[in-house]
């Protein structure tokens, strides 16, 4: 059963939200996982790609359907189909499937939809029916269907740590590749900029060499 976790000792918000529920992830665990993904301390609004990424990083994949979002009438006069967006309220008594998973984008919040269930920080943790879904009528901006692929376990600040310890660069360790790059006397902007795995894995590709892990 789909169940929307709440952050122990603090506010809950829509994005980590939507990712508990589609995951069965705590918010808690979630939040770990947005903050390292997203390299922010503190998790409040994200954007839309921020959530899809870590929808993706726990195991999930999806597909964006921005034709579920408008409606499209013909119009007899011009000859040419008006396209709008739809509300809320209308696209979930209208538009959806209900036998798929989705992760719906309306103005300034996103929500997740199963069947006739609805969830978001404002339902209560087992969801509420659509019928009673709040932001009726808020306009779609844009949907996602969700599918599962398989889980992934999320790392700790010290596992990472540990981790990016032991990526090699054809066989030499990560802090001899940084010790390298401080030896170059480089300005600090561009230092500041080597010091991050993926910085340096580019660095070390764009130069012709390998990358391997010993993860």
């Amino acid at each position: 059963m789909m169940v929307a976790s709440r952050k122990v000792n603090g506010i809950s918000w829509c994005g980590p939200t939507a990712i508990s529920v589609i995951t069965g992830r705590s918010y808690n665990e979630v939040e770990v996982a947005c903050q390292s993904l997203c390299h922010r301390k503190k998790i409040t609004g994200m954007y839309t790609r921020e959530i899809m990424n870590v929808i993706n990083h726990f195991g999930h994949d999806y597909k964006e359907l921005p034709y579920l979002s408008k409606t499209y009438d013909f119009n007899y006069e011009t000859g040419r189909y008006d396209v709008s967006e739809v509300t809320v309220g209308r696209w979930l008594d209208k538009v959806r499937e209900r036998t798929s998973t989705y992760l719906i984008q309306m103005t300034g919040h996103v929500a997740v939809v199963q069947g006739d269930l609805y969830w978001d920080t404002f339902t209560p943790e087992t969801g509420t029916e659509v019928k009673s879904a709040p932001f009726r009528r808020k306009r779609m901006r844009r949907v996602f269907r969700i599918t599962t692929i398989k889980p992934t376990s999320v790392k700790s600040s010290e596992e990472a740590k540990r981790s990016r310890s032991s990526v090699k660069v054809n066989g030499v360790h990560y802090r001899s590749v940084k010790a390298a790059f401080e030896a170059l006397d480089l300005p600090l902007g561009q230092h500041q900029r080597f010091r991050r795995r993926v910085k340096v894995e580019g660095v070390v590709r764009a130069y012709g060499m390998t990358w391997e892990s010993e993860e």
